[in-house]
């Protein structure tokens, strides 16, 4: 068999698989809507929410192949290039989109505000692992747990190695299932105010770790008087280079 006849064939098989995942997410949001799901049992909430949230990741996954395409065709490497400011702005608000989609499974899913926390997370963390799990399929990237990837543009670039969003993601699943399972058993249940200060406490450090590659690199070129003046002036006096064009700068 050619190369030529094998990439066609791969391609209609990925645009099969992706049809097939787009169906799911639809067929599942609709399930969520026409049923509450609050009165049900948590493996009922976590199946379809889930469902969803592993569907919704194709997309992503497929954009990252098309861009990959674009801006990195012998491969994904550090140090990143610079991208098209409309390119960039783009996935900016494809990523907070995204999040708006899984808030919004969360708060339709269920109806306590606990709940909803634990079914956010959840889908985050589904969505999170799928994402990896189609690059592999399609790509056969990444290589390793230990390769480095661009994690998040929100609210500045997230970089670390594929284990660390993969243990993130395990763990927000096990507390989703732990919450979940507690409020079925007693619709009371909260997390106390010392275990929010943990999780909050915990994220702020989480971000701070992804995000201190790209402030170091940041910093290291820029005074902070230069880049406050950027933000909020638009003053470039003092760049080498707009602000918006290190966005996706090396690490």
């Amino acid at each position: 068999m050619n190369q030529e006849v094998e990439s066609g064939i791969r391609m209609n098989l990925i645009a099969t698989f992706g049809s097939l995942l787009h169906s799911a997410m639809k067929k599942s949001i609709i399930f969520i809507l026409r049923n509450d799901l609050s009165m049900n049992k948590p493996g009922y909430i976590l199946l379809w929410t889930g469902i969803f949230a592993a569907a919704k990741a194709f997309p992503e996954s497929a954009v990252v192949v098309y861009l990959r395409a674009l801006y990195y065709p012998e491969g994904f490497v550090f140090p990143l290039k610079v991208m098209n400011q409309t390119i960039l702005v783009t996935e900016i608000i494809r990523e907070a989109a995204t999040m708006v989609m899984l808030l919004t499974v969360a708060i339709i899913a269920t109806k306590s505000l606990i709940a909803r926390f634990a079914v956010f997370i959840y889908t985050f963390a589904i969505w999170d692992i799928f994402y990896y799990i189609y690059l592999v399929f399609l790509i056969g990237w990444p290589c390793s747990f230990l390769t480095w990837d661009l994690l998040f543009l929100i609210p500045v670039t997230w970089v670390g190695p594929v284990l660390a969003p993969v243990i993130n993601s395990l763990t927000m699943i096990l507390l989703a299932v732990i919450i979940l399972y507690n409020r079925t058993k007693d619709h009371t249940f909260r997390l106390t105010f010392s275990e929010w200060l943990l999780l909050i406490t915990g994220s702020f450090i989480m971000i701070f770790v992804y995000t201190r590659p790209y402030m170091s690199y940041i910093l290291d070129r820029f005074s902070l008087s230069t880049l406050i003046r950027y933000v909020y002036l638009k003053d470039t006096r003092g760049l080498r280079n707009p602000i918006s064009s290190l966005l996706k700068g090396s690490k």
